[in-house]
């Protein structure tokens, strides 16, 4: 009485019996494996996915804020709380009604922590736009940003669209860089520096 196991004598064998108690413990370690373990097993790890509001909508305070000028052409400073909440609760930006409703937000996790983001949507039947495109200032290098893109153009070409849209700054050379590597072509350049981009559907 009061042991962790007795053993019994059968046929040769020796048998374990647990204690009630032992039981018990064990039981709960069992149901706290299988909790816990299915939930680590569930977080993301290396990839693509879908936004998660509880769980990204940090990722989207701290990228933009840290690529404000870039992101939110000609926009008020200290106002990337305000413009992230309004675009996760309506999918779309404060300035354009037209993108209300419309965009998809993914994440690129790598080794289980939001990397970058990307949002695009379908401008009209043949023509997307990818409005954001932004990556941690510490997980760049990675190659993230441009699989990203890569992930945006595919989704909307297979949606049906034949011309890719997207804005940038001309002193971002990163971003040009990158664009210009998979293929976006320059469509004009305005006076306030803002630099459009697009892409065929071959």
């Amino acid at each position: 009485k009061g042991c962790v196991y007795t053993q019994l004598i059968m046929r040769g064998k020796t048998m374990i019996k647990f204690s009630k108690y032992t039981k018990i413990f064990l039981l709960i370690i069992f149901i706290f494996i299988l909790s816990f373990g299915g939930y680590f097993l569930a977080l993301p790890r290396e990839g693509v996915y879908d936004f998660r509001a509880k769980y990204d909508t940090n990722l989207l305070y701290e990228v933009i804020e840290q690529d404000w000028d870039f992101l939110v052409l000609q926009a008020p400073e200290g106002y990337y709380k305000n413009y992230v909440d309004f675009f996760v609760k309506n999918k779309g930006t404060i300035r354009n009604p037209n993108t209300w409703g419309k965009n998809t937000i993914k994440v690129y996790y790598h080794k289980g922590e939001p990397a970058g983001f990307v949002s695009y949507y379908k401008k009209n039947t043949y023509v997307g736009d990818i409005l954001f495109l932004s990556v941690k200032k510490s997980m760049r290098g990675k190659g993230i940003g441009r699989k990203l893109l890569l992930y945006s153009i595919n989704k909307l070409f297979k949606d049906g669209c034949i011309k890719i849209d997207l804005v940038t700054l001309v002193d971002n050379k990163p971003a040009r860089h990158l664009y210009e590597r998979i293929g976006f072509e320059v469509g004009g350049i305005e006076d306030s520096g803002i630099i459009r981009y697009r892409k065929m559907k071959k």
